[in-house]
């Protein structure tokens, strides 16, 4: 994920539609910090006053916005918006998978995801020194699958561990 100036968002956002499709239980400073994208202080005429970022991965553009004085419901987390950058179908569910990855967090980071989307569940494996195969865990999403087979690799055990979507 990297760092876009926000002018790119607004001038492309006006040709291509953006979906407001998650929010992160995160504030704008603990984003920053975990990603290195800088986020700015900016009023939104009508709203109040925000902390705003954008950023891209190889297919999306995102804008994360958290409210300064907005309700207390919504103080300390960022909305998550999206759109495309190259064409394809517009997978939606896809792509906030690809923002938790990218952004190693797991789906119980996510406050809020949009009510019509729905995650794919995804299974991680083992196999062992014989050959022989054992489901470890179903997890709720692929972000959250390879977070952990992240954690498991990182115990240089001579197991094989893959993610397939769960059945």
């Amino acid at each position: 994920m990297r760092p876009i100036p926000v002018d790119e968002w607004k001038s492309e956002t006006r040709s291509r539609r953006s979906w407001g499709v998650a929010m992160l239980s995160l504030t704008a400073q603990q984003i920053e910090a975990s990603t290195g994208i800088p986020f700015v202080k900016d009023l939104e005429p009508g709203l109040g006053m925000f902390w705003f970022a954008t950023a891209a991965t190889a297919t999306r553009a995102w804008l994360f916005a958290e409210s300064i004085d907005g309700p207390s419901d919504v103080r300390g987390k960022t909305s998550v918006s999206t759109r495309e950058i190259i064409g394809g179908e517009n997978d939606l569910a896809g792509a906030i998978e690809e923002l938790l990855e990218e952004m190693n967090l797991r789906t119980s980071d996510l406050a809020w995801i949009h009510p019509d989307l729905k995650l794919t569940p995804h299974a991680l494996w083992r196999q062992d020194d014989h050959g022989h195969r054992y489901l470890v865990e179903t997890f709720p999403s692929r972000a959250d699958a390879r977070f952990a087979l992240r954690e498991f690799e990182s115990h240089h055990h001579k197991q094989f561990y893959w993610i397939e979507a769960a059945r």
